[in-house]
Protein backbone atom coordinates (compact mmCIF):
# COMPACT_ATOMS: atom_id res chain seq x y z
CA UNK A 1 0.00 0.00 0.00
CA UNK A 2 1.54 3.23 -0.98
CA UNK A 3 2.42 5.77 1.74
CA UNK A 4 -0.18 7.92 0.22
CA UNK A 5 -2.84 6.10 -0.46
CA UNK A 6 -5.12 5.98 -4.08
CA UNK A 7 -4.58 8.26 -6.25
CA UNK A 8 -7.37 10.67 -7.79
CA UNK A 9 -7.56 8.27 -10.54
CA UNK A 10 -8.24 5.14 -8.82
CA UNK A 11 -10.39 6.81 -6.53
CA UNK A 12 -12.60 7.90 -9.59
CA UNK A 13 -12.31 4.17 -10.87
CA UNK A 14 -13.32 3.10 -7.22
CA UNK A 15 -16.69 5.40 -7.61
CA UNK A 16 -17.45 4.21 -10.75
CA UNK A 17 -17.42 0.50 -9.52
CA UNK A 18 -19.69 1.15 -6.32
CA UNK A 19 -22.19 2.98 -8.45
CA UNK A 20 -21.98 0.38 -10.81
CA UNK A 21 -22.57 -2.26 -7.79
CA UNK A 22 -25.44 0.29 -6.67
CA UNK A 23 -27.11 0.42 -10.12
CA UNK A 24 -27.08 -3.73 -10.57
CA UNK A 25 -28.86 -4.34 -6.80
CA UNK A 26 -31.52 -1.14 -7.88
CA UNK A 27 -32.10 -2.90 -11.23
CA UNK A 28 -32.79 -6.54 -9.70
CA UNK A 29 -34.98 -4.44 -7.04
CA UNK A 30 -36.97 -2.83 -9.86
CA UNK A 31 -37.39 -6.13 -12.02
CA UNK A 32 -38.34 -8.11 -8.48
CA UNK A 33 -41.05 -4.93 -8.24
CA UNK A 34 -42.23 -6.03 -11.86
CA UNK A 35 -42.39 -9.17 -11.38
CA UNK A 36 -44.57 -9.18 -8.89
CA UNK A 37 -47.09 -8.23 -11.20
CA UNK A 38 -46.91 -12.02 -13.42
CA UNK A 39 -47.44 -15.38 -12.90
CA UNK A 40 -45.84 -16.94 -9.43
CA UNK A 41 -43.46 -19.73 -11.70
CA UNK A 42 -42.60 -17.02 -14.57
CA UNK A 43 -41.48 -14.82 -11.39
CA UNK A 44 -39.52 -17.73 -9.90
CA UNK A 45 -37.78 -18.49 -13.11
CA UNK A 46 -36.97 -14.83 -14.28
CA UNK A 47 -35.92 -13.90 -10.89
CA UNK A 48 -33.84 -16.77 -10.34
CA UNK A 49 -31.67 -16.31 -13.75
CA UNK A 50 -31.83 -12.22 -12.74
CA UNK A 51 -29.93 -13.50 -9.10
CA UNK A 52 -27.23 -15.99 -11.14
CA UNK A 53 -26.54 -12.68 -12.92
CA UNK A 54 -26.43 -10.33 -10.11
CA UNK A 55 -23.99 -12.84 -7.96
CA UNK A 56 -21.65 -13.12 -10.92
CA UNK A 57 -21.44 -9.20 -11.77
CA UNK A 58 -21.33 -8.19 -7.74
CA UNK A 59 -18.21 -11.00 -7.78
CA UNK A 60 -16.57 -9.30 -10.66
CA UNK A 61 -17.47 -5.41 -9.20
CA UNK A 62 -16.18 -6.34 -5.83
CA UNK A 63 -12.59 -8.18 -7.00
CA UNK A 64 -11.61 -5.19 -8.88
CA UNK A 65 -12.64 -3.12 -5.78
CA UNK A 66 -10.95 -5.21 -3.65
CA UNK A 67 -7.66 -4.97 -5.98
CA UNK A 68 -7.51 -1.23 -5.79
CA UNK A 69 -8.21 -0.69 -1.96
CA UNK A 70 -7.59 -3.42 0.04
CA UNK A 71 -4.05 -3.65 1.08
CA UNK A 72 -2.38 -7.21 1.36
CA UNK A 73 -2.03 -6.64 4.96
CA UNK A 74 -5.49 -6.48 5.62
CA UNK A 75 -5.87 -10.19 4.50
CA UNK A 76 -3.47 -11.43 6.82
CA UNK A 77 -5.38 -8.98 9.43
CA UNK A 78 -8.70 -10.75 8.92
CA UNK A 79 -7.09 -13.80 9.51
CA UNK A 80 -5.84 -13.52 12.72
CA UNK A 81 -9.01 -11.71 14.04
CA UNK A 82 -11.56 -13.12 12.37
CA UNK A 83 -13.00 -9.97 11.41
CA UNK A 84 -13.79 -8.95 7.83
CA UNK A 85 -11.37 -5.62 7.06
CA UNK A 86 -13.01 -4.13 4.10
CA UNK A 87 -13.76 -0.44 3.61
CA UNK A 88 -17.26 -1.15 2.53
CA UNK A 89 -20.55 -3.26 3.85
CA UNK A 90 -23.01 -5.44 1.45
CA UNK A 91 -23.21 -6.13 -1.99
CA UNK A 92 -23.55 -9.75 -0.69
CA UNK A 93 -26.66 -12.28 -1.51
CA UNK A 94 -26.35 -14.74 1.21
CA UNK A 95 -27.44 -18.68 1.47
CA UNK A 96 -31.24 -17.31 1.84
CA UNK A 97 -30.92 -15.28 -1.37
CA UNK A 98 -31.50 -11.86 0.43
CA UNK A 99 -29.50 -9.08 -1.43
CA UNK A 100 -27.76 -6.38 0.58
CA UNK A 101 -27.12 -3.52 -1.28
CA UNK A 102 -23.61 -1.56 -0.94
CA UNK A 103 -22.64 1.33 0.71
CA UNK A 104 -18.71 2.62 1.97
CA UNK A 105 -18.80 2.28 5.89
CA UNK A 106 -18.83 5.45 7.98
CA UNK A 107 -16.30 6.64 9.44
CA UNK A 108 -18.12 5.74 13.03
CA UNK A 109 -18.10 2.37 11.78
CA UNK A 110 -14.75 1.88 10.80
CA UNK A 111 -13.16 3.44 13.93
CA UNK A 112 -15.74 1.19 15.80
CA UNK A 113 -14.45 -2.09 13.34
CA UNK A 114 -11.15 -1.00 13.95
CA UNK A 115 -11.47 -0.97 17.74
CA UNK A 116 -12.60 -4.37 17.54
CA UNK A 117 -10.18 -5.73 15.62
CA UNK A 118 -7.20 -4.19 17.59
CA UNK A 119 -9.20 -6.18 20.19
CA UNK A 120 -8.26 -9.80 18.65
CA UNK A 121 -5.22 -8.64 17.37
CA UNK A 122 -3.36 -6.54 19.34
CA UNK A 123 0.01 -7.63 18.63
CA UNK A 124 -0.38 -6.21 15.10
CA UNK A 125 -1.90 -2.56 16.00
CA UNK A 126 0.20 -0.86 13.70
CA UNK A 127 -0.41 -2.57 10.90
CA UNK A 128 -3.93 -2.11 11.74
CA UNK A 129 -4.11 1.34 12.75
CA UNK A 130 -2.41 2.03 9.10
CA UNK A 131 -4.76 0.24 6.86
CA UNK A 132 -7.74 2.08 8.93
CA UNK A 133 -6.85 5.27 8.37
CA UNK A 134 -5.94 4.59 4.88
CA UNK A 135 -10.16 3.34 5.26
CA UNK A 136 -11.13 6.14 6.68
CA UNK A 137 -9.46 8.76 3.86
CA UNK A 138 -11.41 5.94 1.73
CA UNK A 139 -14.24 6.96 3.69
CA UNK A 140 -14.12 10.55 3.71
CA UNK A 141 -14.24 10.74 -0.36
CA UNK A 142 -16.21 7.80 -0.87
CA UNK A 143 -19.07 7.12 1.95
CA UNK A 144 -22.92 7.68 1.00
CA UNK A 145 -25.94 6.22 2.29
CA UNK A 146 -27.78 4.19 -0.25
CA UNK A 147 -30.91 6.42 -1.68
CA UNK A 148 -32.98 3.62 -1.82
CA UNK A 149 -33.89 0.77 1.20
CA UNK A 150 -33.56 -2.69 -0.45
CA UNK A 151 -37.34 -3.99 -0.07
CA UNK A 152 -35.69 -7.70 0.12
CA UNK A 153 -35.76 -9.44 3.44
Amino acid sequence: MPESGINMEEMGKLKELSDLIIEFIRQFIRTKDELMRTTLQVQIELLSARLKRLKVSIGEVKSQIDEVCIPEEAKSIETISGIPVVPYTGASIDSDNNVQEFSWKSSKVLEEEKSAVIEKAPNVQTKIEKIYNFYLGLSMYLYQKPEEKSLLR
